[in-house]
């Protein structure tokens, strides 16, 4: 291409950006802490502007509310209040996951002019595009981070979570049982279920002294 020519952009080129800006933000207090409601907006808009699913994309979401593994709250609320805003104009991102029998039918979002179609969870996980697997299990791990923490604010996170039926219980037992699924999608769901079901609010101190023995009656039993 001669002078002023306009040169076709580089995959190599659109992946090293990505990064970049992935670096930037990831584990970033102080620019995490300056995270408005326009900023994180416009980046899920630059999601929804993808022809196709872009995993990275959701990475980057994820390195937004989250901040040396625990969940940033302020930003925790205002990604999940853009991503579960119900309004027709926008262009969903999530996919959706509905446990049919023994088995798991996911919708991915449409990026193009094609309508979502449902497909069984392995057939999607373990095709040869790799790329709707891989967005799907980045989904589920932005989605575990939605849910960090024990405050009131994870707690309603969670409920809405619930209510909108992206995440349940039944999911995520069925993942973590499913050996015939890839070891990376179990895990994605087995982080989840301890953060939106196990490690949360409320969490009361239970008395124990009941069930501790002393040493001498545990080194009888032992020997």
């Amino acid at each position: 291409a001669g002078v002023g020519d306009e040169a076709p952009v580089q995959p190599g080129y659109i992946h090293a950006l990505e990064q970049c800006v992935l670096a930037i933000y990831h584990d970033n207090s102080a620019a995490l802490g300056r995270m408005d409601e326009y900023q994180m907006g416009l980046f899920v808009s630059l999601l929804r502007r993808q022809k196709r699913p872009t995993p990275i994309y959701m990475r980057f979401l994820r390195s937004l509310v989250e901040h040396d593994g625990q969940g940033v709250v302020n930003n925790q609320k205002m990604l999940s209040d853009i991503l579960l805003e119900d309004n027709e104009d926008n262009v969903q991102v999530a996919p959706v996951s509905l446990l049919r029998g023994d088995t798991v039918l996911v919708s991915m979002p449409s990026f193009g002019p094609t309508h979502p179609q449902w497909v069984p969870i392995d057939e999607m996980l373990l095709a040869r595009d790799t790329a709707p697997g891989m967005y799907y299990i980045e989904y589920i791990n932005l989605i575990g981070v939605l849910t960090i923490g024990r405050t009131k604010t994870n707690d309603m996170i969670a409920q809405r979570l619930l209510a909108a039926s992206v995440i349940s219980l039944e999911l995520c037992l069925f993942f973590m049982t499913n050996e015939l699924l890839p070891l990376r999608s179990r895990a994605a769901y087995a982080d989840l279920l301890v953060s939106a079901f196990i490690d949360c609010a409320p969490q009361e101190d239970k008395c124990t002294v009941d069930n501790l023995l002393v040493w001498s009656e545990i080194y009888n039993k032992v020997v």
